[in-house]
């Protein structure tokens, strides 16, 4: 000890030591958990911290305006995108029109209708593409025309997302099916779910359900010449704006059955022989 004017002192190391001593006999006085105890504290008050700050954010004045101009926005962004591969297909098809027209006015009918074909099927396969409701559906597409050897009936012509051997034994009733309609109609048909309706048959060798589907018929003036059709495993699935541009899509290719020379006979498509007496 040292003492300064009457005043008795402690020298400086004894005195931490005698601070370090008790806050040491304090710390062996608290529990074992005590530490994890004051970490779950902390991580809670932090995480009310954030909640608060978010909550007072989402609330806050004009929060709704700006939650419906992400909503806006993000729309946007997807028309821009539909709208964009749109264009390409049709650009793509109106490339492909003056290569039919030279084999028409050349009498080329053997390559006019494979080359026909050919863009047809690029048509089909782009289609589900370009719908908004591709994310996780499963689509089919494909246009069916008058089969000859069974009249009362459609087949596929060019379809995508069929097994070969549905494309190939597919037939639809037109009497009674919803393609059918739409081919003696020339209207198109949006059926939102067509487990719902009556004349409704599942297959019995389905792998997949499939709910909404659209028929816009393929026509040349008032003549429907086949229809394309365009499925989807979900409900309702489809747009307004999906049904418009498939009516675009399906004007693309009534001009591609014209070049072609396919028409409506006898409830048939034509054959090449055909096509070349038509001329």
């Amino acid at each position: 000890m040292v003492n300064v004017l009457g005043i008795t002192l402690i020298p400086e190391t004894k005195t931490f030591k005698k601070i370090d001593d008790a806050m040491s006999s304090q710390v062996d006085r608290l529990p074992p958990n005590f530490l994890f105890i004051l970490l779950i504290i902390l991580i809670s008050l932090f995480v009310i911290f954030w909640i608060v700050r978010i909550w007072k954010l989402y609330k806050a004045p004009g929060s709704e305006l700006i939650q419906e101009y992400k909503q806006n926005l993000e729309k946007t962004n997807a028309d821009s995108k539909q709208k964009s591969l749109i264009m390409t297909i049709l650009d793509q098809v109106n490339k492909e029109i003056p290569t039919l027209q030279q084999m028409k006015s050349g009498r080329e009918f053997e390559k006019l209708v494979k080359h026909g074909r050919k863009v047809t099927d690029m048509v089909i396969e782009q289609i589900p593409l370009t719908l908004k409701s591709m994310k996780n559906i499963n689509h089919r597409c494909a246009v069916f025309t008058p089969d000859l050897q069974m009249p009362t009936h459609l087949k596929i012509y060019e379809g995508v997302g069929f097994s070969v051997q549905g494309k190939e034994n597919l037939r639809l009733d037109i009497s009674s099916s919803t393609a059918g309609n739409v081919f003696t109609k020339g209207e198109y048909i949006y059926c939102k779910d067509v487990t719902k309706e009556a004349s409704f048959k599942p297959h019995p060798k389905a792998t997949k359900q499939y709910h909404s589907l659209v028929c816009v018929p393929i026509k040349i003036g008032t003549e429907t010449l086949a229809v394309l059709s365009i499925d989807g495993s979900e409900q309702d699935c489809f747009t307004a704006d999906d049904i418009e541009y498939l009516q675009i899509f399906s004007n693309q290719l009534a001009i591609i059955f014209n070049l072609m020379g396919i028409t409506v006979n006898e409830g048939g498509i034509t054959n090449v022989d055909e096509i070349q007496n038509i001329g």
